[in-house]
């Protein structure tokens, strides 16, 4: 992002899953105080990209700050904030294996 020099299609496809979905929203990528955010237009709130590796985080404090809102409102929330690939499965996994919203 910040070289501004672009990938060959040869370097990008040695990459990972992420970094081929990042790339396919390059246009609509922002780096603010070095951190990614993908705003799809004007009329859009910017949502934060989350490295996989901290999705699980992102989500136990969400759903902790949101108290136990269910699957829909918890990806519904997720999906308004945040970016990260499988983003709904993992909500739903994530909500599947608390008591109270699996219920």
């Amino acid at each position: 992002m910040k070289g501004g020099r672009r990938p060959t299609g040869e370097e990008l496809a040695g990459t990972s899953y992420e970094t081929r979905c990042l790339w396919s929203l390059r246009d609509k990528i922002k780096l603010h105080d070095d951190l990614l955010f993908i705003q799809q237009g004007p009329n859009y709130l910017r949502r934060l990209v989350v490295p996989q590796s901290q999705a699980q985080a992102v989500m136990e404090r969400l759903h902790h700050d949101l108290g136990h809102p269910g699957q829909n409102k918890m990806y519904d929330t997720v999906r308004a904030r945040y970016r990260w690939p499988h983003q709904q499965g993992d909500v739903a996994n994530f909500c599947q294996r608390c008591q109270p919203c699996a219920t």
